[in-house]
């Protein structure tokens, strides 16, 4: 099981930056070659990023380091460790944000590793012969499997409410607008989404409606991202059997008229 709070000092050379409470990884002193020979990288601020890196990018202040400009989940240094544009979200123009991408190859996505407090730019971060993304945590559950963040949201004709979850610096906050829908309910619906190896919106969507114990009419909406990149939205609307028979009718008596 991945040490949360040792993976960056066992077996790294690195020093460990801790800011806007995130800890980045491999945070370390970054040299170039040229011809052959090695140069000292410039580094007047000491924040472990190049100062040629800096004035590339225009990047000035006082936690440059820390600083996240371009929104996509990683602060400067560890865009810098990654050779990514901190101006902007999709360095490579794939249409993944880089938050999303998955540098190493461990199967957690740059954004989770950061939080996660894992090396983004190492794939066994504390080096004992297992993925990253392969560790488990206290429930088993391997973390490129674990569910990031899930957001929810049901109009039904007498009510309407809201769920939000985010796994963050290893544990889960949850979010309920009204009683309808509990906390555990939400915790459920996320234990199921990450026992699966894949699942389809459909899936998702019927694992929702069994668990809600939804009926009749209803719009659904729901955002679910995993740890290791991987996003999943949909949008539903459903009608149950006197509503679609009404709407049947209606354009029944709209052809009769003409």
């Amino acid at each position: 099981m991945i040490n949360m709070k040792k993976a960056w000092s066992v077996g790294l050379a690195a020093t460990l930056l801790l800011s806007q409470g995130m800890t980045v990884a491999n945070a370390k002193e970054h040299s170039e070659k040229s011809h052959g020979k090695k140069t000292q990288t410039h580094d007047k601020n000491k924040n472990k990023i190049a100062d040629k890196w800096e004035k590339k990018y225009k990047l000035t202040g006082k936690n440059i380091a820390s600083q996240d400009k371009d929104k996509d989940g990683l602060p400067n240094i560890v865009e810098y460790q990654l050779h990514l544009n901190p101006l902007s979200a999709d360095t490579d123009k794939n249409h993944v944000n880089d938050g999303l991408e998955d540098a190493d190859g461990d199967k957690l996505s740059n954004r989770a590793e950061v939080e996660l407090r894992t090396d983004p730019s190492n794939p066994d971060s504390d080096h004992d012969k297992i993925k990253d993304g392969a560790e488990v945590d206290k429930h088993g559950v391997e973390y490129s499997k674990k569910v990031h963040e899930f957001e929810l949201e049901i109009e039904t004709d007498d009510d309407d409410f809201e769920a939000e979850y985010e796994y963050k610096k290893g544990h889960a906050k949850i979010k309920v607008s009204k009683k309808f829908i509990t906390k555990a309910t939400v915790e459920a619906l996320v234990k199921k989404f990450e026992a699966a190896t894949e699942l389809t919106e459909e899936e998702m969507q019927s694992i929702i409606e069994t668990e809600l114990h939804l009926e009749g009419s209803y719009d659904m909406e729901a955002e679910v991202e995993f740890l290791n990149g991987k996003e999943v939205e949909f949008e539903k609307q459903s009608l149950d059997h006197d509503d679609s028979q009404a709407d049947d009718d209606d354009n029944q008596n709209d052809e009769d008229e003409d």
